[in-house]
């Protein structure tokens, strides 16, 4: 019974090149990195896409596949390393009338957790969630966030250990019993995260020029 899946690396790539088993890649100027892992027991392949975008947006993307019998999917995020330095969370709340409200506060040990159970992004959305240096502003502060590519049901997360150790993350949030994998594959939405030492106008200017971009093709944004 495959309950807790245990996944082993069995290639990576980094801008169409594959890495050799053991060889660390260090300043390699390709935007795209994917690798490759299985489960040979539970009979799962996972492969995460990691690109780098035009505007200095980390965007990247999980597909499971199974290759066995059924597999009920309750939960597959993705997951960001942010530096212990980043110590209070910025995101948006709010109700109708009221939207996009921020809301801050010192990340505490454990998990800061919001999820969006309308079907569909609201007013109360977290949109875009926010891990940063304690008291960071539009012009100043380094800040790392992550929004879930998703207008569906979707959480956004940061999680810290006791150890110090910290990721923001986020994704599709599935229903118990809504996805059952049969021979078929899932790729639940993609997140993305800028990163920016100016402050909270950076990070906003880096996902709206990299929105634009994405429309200039023309196509919208991927959700």
């Amino acid at each position: 019974m495959a309950w807790s899946p245990k996944f082993t690396t069995t290639a990576l790539r980094v801008d169409g090149a594959e890495v050799p088993a053991g060889q660390t890649v260090v300043n390699r100027a390709g935007p795209a990195a994917v690798s490759d892992a299985v489960d040979e027991v539970a009979e799962l392949e996972l492969r995460v896409d990691v690109e780098m975008l035009p505007g200095g947006l980390v965007r990247a993307r999980a597909t499971l596949t199974n290759r066995g019998e059924p597999y009920g999917l309750d939960d597959l995020v993705l997951a960001f390393p942010v530096p212990s330095q980043a110590a209070e969370v910025l995101d948006l709340a709010g109700r109708w009338g009221k939207e996009r409200t921020p809301q801050r506060h010192a990340m505490p040990v454990g998990t800061h957790l919001r999820e969006g159970r309308r079907g569909r992004t609201g007013a109360d959305a977290a949109t875009v969630l926010h891990l940063g240096d304690p008291g960071f502003d539009f012009s100043k502060g380094e800040i790392w966030a992550v929004h879930t590519g998703w207008s569906g049901n979707h959480t956004h997360y940061a999680e810290r250990l006791a150890t110090g150790e910290q990721v923001v993350g986020g994704g599709e949030l599935l229903l118990p019993g809504e996805l059952v994998l049969q021979g078929t594959r899932a790729t639940p939405h993609r997140g993305s995260t800028p990163r920016t030492a100016s402050g909270w106008t950076r990070s906003r200017t880096a996902s709206t020029a990299t929105c634009g971009r994405a429309r200039s093709i023309p196509r919208h944004c991927d959700r």
